[in-house]
């Protein structure tokens, strides 16, 4: 009957509460074992112990409300008075509240747990980045805590969360011992890897990135291996949202003292790549330097038509085959001209311009923009040039 009962204890006694089934000790709302907080007020699950190595000095002390109290308190004789529902500890609860268990449970600050010494469950949150060295390849240290502390380890991450949960089920001893070997599995990582990493943002130009990562990489690799920091290029906008899109920056991330001897790793890198590019365009140089030189020993060829530009010429000066035997130009002058390279003052040579069909027929590429002769075309470049 629940007539006359508040909505709180109709709540709790709706149902019977299961295994890991919690009463929230702030509010008294009824729980779900796997809510990790209580729905309306948001204070943690009591049966949730958060491991910090890093401030635990007495590796000794016990980490879980009640476990103590189950260790030293001696074991009594069951009696007619256990059956009686337990009370529940919080000051929300009203006093003599009926809350209903499943068989062989029993309600211990606030959570539903087996009766007696040989059934405990316990949760641990740990850091999400230490779930990996915990679990160990293809799951050989957490196989390695099970089998030596005979508990049942569970490990549980939710997505989004920051925080990995572990639940441990077993008798005290196996769950205390459990316990102390994660402990000591999360201890020793820490101590392993030393101090926490920091970050270094270079900047390199745009025309070096391609060869300073290199093929597939390799360079970025070896980079990586030798300062014993992660190198790599990440978006600009990743590390700062101000930045312009599309812009990429070298991310090393590392020890404090190594992270000197990745920066100097990519500063010689991006330092080599710039000398190469700088090699490149001298090489470009000298060979329009060469190919200048040969054009001018040419001649000006020009041997029926000297007034039509060679088109191999005007491409690449030098690069015809025909050289001196050449039935078109190669006059430097007449080329630079036809690629609209002379000055607004430049004219037309006199002999262009005695010529009578000189400016009598209009150019049919002028229009197109296809007439490669400039101001050497003996034809109109519009009708204000006609004759």
């Amino acid at each position: 009957q629940t007539g006359g009962l508040t909505p709180q204890e109709r709540r709790l006694a709706s149902r019977p509460l299961r295994q890991g089934d919690w009463i929230c000790e702030m509010c008294g709302d009824v729980q779900f074992g796997r809510n990790n907080q209580c729905r309306k007020c948001r204070h943690p699950n009591p049966a949730i112990q958060v491991i910090d190595v890093n401030k635990r000095e007495d590796r000794g002390e016990t980490t879980s409300a009640g476990s103590a109290d189950a260790a030293e308190a001696p074991r009594k004789k069951k009696t007619k008075w256990d059956d009686e529902p337990t009370p529940a500890p919080s000051p929300f609860i009203p006093v003599g509240a009926h809350i209903k268990l499943q068989p062989g449970l029993t309600l211990r600050n606030g959570v539903a747990v087996p009766q007696g010494p040989d059934g405990q469950i316990r949760k641990i949150s740990i850091p999400l980045a230490q779930k990996g060295s915990l679990i160990g390849r293809g799951g050989e240290i957490i196989n390695a805590i099970r089998g030596e502390s005979q508990a049942d380890i569970r490990v549980k991450h939710e997505a989004g969360e920051e925080m990995a949960m572990i639940s441990i089920k077993g008798t005290q001893q196996q769950v205390d011992h459990a316990v102390s070997l994660i402990e000591g599995r999360i201890k020793s990582v820490s101590d392993e890897r030393g101090p926490p990493w920091e970050s270094k943002v270079i900047e390199v130009p745009k025309e070096c990135i391609g060869e300073t990562i290199g093929h597939g990489g390799c360079n970025l690799q070896v980079m990586s291996d030798k300062s014993g920091c992660k190198v790599r290029f990440v978006k600009a906008t990743e590390v700062n949202p101000e930045e312009p899109e599309g812009k990429q920056v070298c991310l090393i991330k590392g020890p404090p003292d190594k992270l000197l001897v990745a920066e100097m790793l990519v500063n010689e890198r991006v330092a080599e790549v710039q000398q190469i590019h700088i090699n490149k365009r001298l090489k470009s140089l000298q060979e329009q330097r060469e190919l200048l030189e040969k054009a001018k020993a040419q001649g000006p060829a020009g041997l029926g038509a000297a007034n039509v530009p060679c088109k191999f010429h005007m491409r690449k000066p030098g690069s015809c085959k025909n050289a001196d035997q050449c039935w078109f130009s190669h006059d430097m002058n007449l080329i630079a001209a036809a690629k609209g390279e002379a000055g607004a003052g430049d004219e037309p040579p006199q002999a262009l311009k005695e010529n009578p069909d000189y400016k009598m027929t209009y150019c049919r590429f002028y229009d197109s923009g296809r007439c490669t002769r400039g101001k050497m075309c003996i034809f109109a470049h519009g009708i204000d040039e006609l004759r």
